[in-house]
């Protein structure tokens, strides 16, 4: 699995979360040359964010533990879009997720970043 860092993904949120967000910005910063689109123009971000404020919603009507489990379901749903629907077969796909929401949880504005991001997809 291509390697994604911290920031990369924190990017990615800043540019969802952001009210103006300039798509073809978005795009250079997402750019994957050997990912293989499923869909047509899937990858734009308002699907993304149609996505994840689908899979928050589920999430937030079955799960107790919500607020501890909702960043790292979004950043597996980030992953995947990122990366296609394959990514969640590799070996390392929980792990690294896992290290992701890990690393961004323990860095307070990064946190807090998140959380409001999550907050905004389930409003």
């Amino acid at each position: 699995m291509p390697k994604i860092t911290p920031i990369q993904l924190a990017e990615i949120f800043r540019v969802l979360s952001s009210a103006s967000s300039d798509v073809n910005k978005s795009r250079d910063i997402l750019k994957k040359k050997d990912v293989k689109r499923t869909k047509p123009n899937a990858k734009t971000d308002e699907a993304l964010k149609q996505s994840l404020s689908s899979v928050l919603k589920k999430l937030q009507s079955h799960c107790e533990d919500f607020e501890k489990e909702a960043p790292l379901a979004a950043i597996q749903e980030v992953m995947l879009w990122k990366f296609g629907e394959d990514a969640i077969n590799d070996s390392d796909f929980r792990q690294v997720t896992e290290s992701i929401a890990e690393t961004i949880m323990a860095d307070p504005k990064l946190n807090i970043h998140m959380s409001k991001l999550i907050s905004s997809l389930i409003a």
